[in-house]
């Protein structure tokens, strides 16, 4: 039989189609077959042996009898119909018209106005045909169809449209966009659009514009009107998902804590930084070791407060440890760690050093320093590693953390006792009790590691590397550390991740140390773990521990970052081994991360882990971060750097060693690192300690997208933000606020990059333009209170923009901001002569909106926003 109408087969009744795309449709006849037919062969079903043909890919037309059949289409798009007649075995079937209207014996009418009917296969695009006697009318105006047999309308164009495919194009139902260079845009009759006000698409999307610029606002043709629209790229996210938290930097980029000796001597430097909170003052005290003396090489330990507030150091660096005679280089102090009682409001700072009678017979000490900088007390000798004297002896890599409950520090460090039972060259991790009351050691020393069996006397077998946290809820630490022991089918060089409790106020728990990391499985010392950080969780009870290793899930010699979870009362490991970084290409064993640091933020209930690693050019070594859930889960998309030491692609300058701190006053962490920077008179292979303060907050959206309500202007010729502008698909909403930069053209040029503003009400400079005859407003917004709302009272501004403005710039008056702002927001702005370009969010007719993060800047410390 024959095959009519693809999409609709029309008996003898009445048609209207407005507004719609029949894309794609097919007509196929039957194969052949031999029952008569009273269309005669090849017309209708069988006839003699013929195969049955195919008419109207999209529309058969046909009158029934004497009532007539009619088909009306008003701005209709169809396109790439079929029509193929079926196998024959007798005569051939015919095949032709996407739009077929056949007069049998009777009327048969189709009136098409702004139509596309194009690139219908096998066969032309509209046929009018009659048998028997019939009539077929046709009529129309501002039509594209590009092959006809029999129209009795107006064609304005038989080009091929110029059609995109079918797609989503922010409608309820698919269309064909217009593709630039369409014949069919600016093309259709004007007196024909019916009363229609959208496009198929409907909303926004409006029956006639200027959709291509060029000043003419005339009709398209076909379903799908041609409009530019230009949206926000402000921060949006999805309905549901709950707080989403984002990682910015903020202060200044790459603060400078340090200044060891003259700037631009490499001689002297500053090494092994690390920094504690003390929430009581609001401020960090941030400790190294440098040689800042007159006697090149003689290393001490120095700090320097930071302002948690201001993100500023306050005062001057002060000397803090005292090892040996001033002016003898071959007594030194390293490898320093700090951290703070809450109870006496007092820093304990700790390091490694030869200050005894014996030179390289290194010991663990440490000096309490109050709130100020002030040191308290007396330099206090913590450890006691063999006996006094032997050199063969020694304590090194100390950590320490505080209990509250207990008011009592507990120091680690890794030693070599050289004692019975153990020997020379033995290492273990041991520990000692420090009393923030007294400012002096508590109980004994107590031996936490055993690798290699209890006391083995195997020097094969060693610990190294400590670090800790306190759990507040039971008052219990857990020391970790990097180790080789033969238990569980390890071998020797087989490095793992170990740990340990240890009770506040008490001794180890437990009869020995939980293995923590598996690296290339049990017995193989071609992968490895080292380097140990860890925090605790209050929320969910556990800690992390994180580390650097090289796993057989990475391939050999590529080293990352991992972490394990491990639950706070028990000290088993919880779920699986994370991996956190993927610095370089999978992979590629010249990329890596080393020395990892994790904190804890209990206000987003994220961790913090920073890390140096070559992400970019080989052995050029940055400060990368990345942040985990609570759950384990890796939170952001990709590692965000957070220093930029030198000119990016030299190998000369770079970042290692960082350690960090939560503020748990403002929620910022201030993340510390020694660094060789090339700013000012510094030189390649100076060594600096620098900060930077990094704000994990929750993401507010921002209502970008069209599905939210977001700003959306239907772009006209003469009015614009800046040079440029371009067609959004949709909101880019982006963390950054560059979503709509980083996508296609750079349009987000009418204002500085970042909008910086004080105390003081802001005037914002804009650069704009408006030809278009008429005046014009431009608003804008700072959300000063960073709630995700603009509101129109009190963070709202605007200025007339006469016509005629090309290219000029406009100073924006906005109102006074609060006594605290956010430190970081985001600014809007629109221009149209649309009133409701007023409001910060919905459509409106002509111009353009951009949107740019907004920072706070202290009138004394102004700084920038990387």
């Amino acid at each position: 039989g024959a095959g009519l109408g693809g999409a609709v087969f029309n008996y003898g009744g009445t048609l209207s189609v407005r507004n719609s795309t029949l894309s794609g449709n097919t007509a196929q006849g039957g194969s052949s077959g031999f029952v008569p037919s009273p269309y005669g062969g090849g017309v209708g079903p069988g006839g003699d042996g013929g195969a049955g043909s195919g008419f109207g890919g999209a529309i058969f037309s046909m009158n029934r009898g004497a009532t007539s059949a009619s088909v009306n289409l008003r701005h209709v798009t169809i396109a790439d119909s079929t029509v193929a007649a079926g196998q024959s075995l007798g005569a051939a079937g015919a095949a032709t018209g996407a739009l077929y209207v056949l007069g049998n014996s009777g009327t048969s009418t189709a009136v098409v106005n702004n139509s596309i009917i194009a690139d219908t296969s096998a066969g032309v695009d509209f046929v009018a045909s009659t048998i028997s006697g019939g009539t077929a009318n046709s009529s129309g105006v501002g039509n594209l169809i590009e092959t006809n047999t029999g129209f009795g309308g107006s064609i304005t164009s038989t080009a091929d449209p110029n059609l995109a495919g079918l797609a989503d194009n922010r409608g309820p139902t698919p269309t064909r966009a217009l593709n630039t260079g369409s014949p069919a845009i600016d093309a259709g009759d004007p007196g024909q659009t019916g009363g229609l006000t959208t496009d198929q698409r409907g909303g926004i999307f409006q029956r006639v514009v200027d959709g291509d610029l060029n000043g003419s606002t005339i009709v398209d043709i076909g379903a799908y009107e041609l409009i530019q629209i230009d949206y926000g790229d402000a921060p949006d996210f999805a309905s549901g998902t709950g707080d989403v938290e984002v990682l910015l930097e903020s202060g200044v980029d790459d603060q400078r804590i340090s200044n060891v000796g003259t700037d631009g001597d490499a001689s002297r430097g500053a090494g092994n930084g690390r920094v504690a909170f003390n929430a009581t003052a609001n401020e960090y005290l941030v400790v190294w070791s440098a040689d800042n003396d007159a006697n090149d090489n003689e290393n001490e330990i120095w700090g320097r407060r930071f302002d948690g507030s201001t993100r500023q150091p306050i005062g001057g660096e002060f000397r803090i440890s005292t090892t040996g005679t001033d002016g003898d280089a071959d007594r030194d102090a390293f490898n320093p760690d700090v951290s703070w009682s809450s109870q006496t409001n007092e820093y304990l700072v700790v390091w490694q050093g030869d200050n005894e009678s014996t030179d390289n017979e290194f010991e663990t000490y440490g000096r309490f320093v109050g709130p100020t900088g002030a040191l308290q007390g007396i330099q206090l000798r913590i450890s006691q590693m063999g006996t006094d004297g032997d050199a063969n002896s020694s304590a090194s890599n100390p950590a320490l953390a505080y209990s509250a409950t207990s008011n009592e520090f507990l120091v680690v460090w890794q030693g070599d006792e050289g004692l019975a039972p153990l020997v020379d060259n033995e290492f273990e991790i041991f520990g000692q009790r420090i009393s923030a009351a007294s400012r002096n050691t508590a109980g004994s020393r107590m031996q936490i590691s055993m690798m290699g069996g209890a006391n083995g006397a195997d020097a094969n077998y060693d610990a190294n590397s400590p670090d800790l946290a306190w759990n507040s809820a039971a008052n219990t630490f857990l020391v970790v550390w990097g180790g080789d022991d033969n238990t569980g089918g390890l071998v020797d060089n087989e490095f793992e991740i170990w740990g340990r409790r240890v009770a506040g106020g008490g001794l180890p728990q437990g009869a020995t140390q939980t293995r923590l990391s598996s690296m290339g499985g049990t017995g193989n010392t071609t992968y490895g773990a080292a380097n140990p950080d860890v925090a605790y969780d209050p929320d969910d009870g556990q800690f992390l521990v994180v580390f650097q290793g090289d796993d057989d899930s990475v391939g050999d010699n590529e080293t990352e970052i991992f972490g394990q979870r491990v639950n706070a009362s028990s000290g088993a490991t919880v779920g699986s081994m994370i991996r956190i970084s993927e610095v370089g290409l999978p992979g590629s064993t010249q990329f890596a991360g080393f020395n990892p640091a994790v904190g804890y933020s209990t206000a987003t209930g994220n961790y913090l882990v920073a890390f140096n690693g070559d992400e970019y050019v080989d052995n050029e070594n940055e400060i990368l971060a990345r942040r985990v859930s609570g759950s384990g889960t890796v939170l952001d998309g990709n590692e965000i750097r957070l220093t930029h030491m030198g000119p990016d692609g030299s190998t000369a300058f770079g970042a290692f060693n960082a350690d960090l701190a939560y503020d748990s006053v403002n929620g910022d962490a201030l993340v510390v690192y020694q660094a060789d920077d090339d700013s000012g008179a510094l030189v390649d292979n100076e060594s600096e300690i620098y900060g930077q303060v990094v704000t994990d907050t929750p993401l507010v959206d921002y209502q970008t997208r069209g599905a939210d309500n977001g700003p959306a202007h239907i772009r006209v010729a003469g009015l614009k933000l800046g040079t440029s502008t371009d067609n959004d698909p949709d909101g880019q909403a982006s963390l950054n606020a560059d979503g709509d930069d980083l996508n296609g053209i750079d349009d987000e040029d009418a204002t500085a990059s970042i909008i910086e503003f004080n105390e003081t009400a802001p005037a914002i400079t804009v650069n704009v333009t408006n030809t278009t005859g008429a005046a014009a407003t431009l608003y804008g917004w700072i959300d000063y209170n960073g709630n995700g709302v603009f509101d129109n009272a009190s963070e709202r501004g605007s200025v007339v923009v006469p016509n005629g403005s090309n290219g000029v710039n406009v100073v924006l008056n906005l109102p006074t901001p609060p006594a605290s702002p956010a430190p970081l927001t985001v600014a809007r702005f629109r221009l149209s002569a649309d009133p409701l370009a007023a409001n910060a969010t919905g459509i409106v007719n002509g111009g353009e909106v951009e949107d740019t993060m907004a920072e706070f800047v202290d009138r004394i410390f102004a700084d920038g926003f990387d």
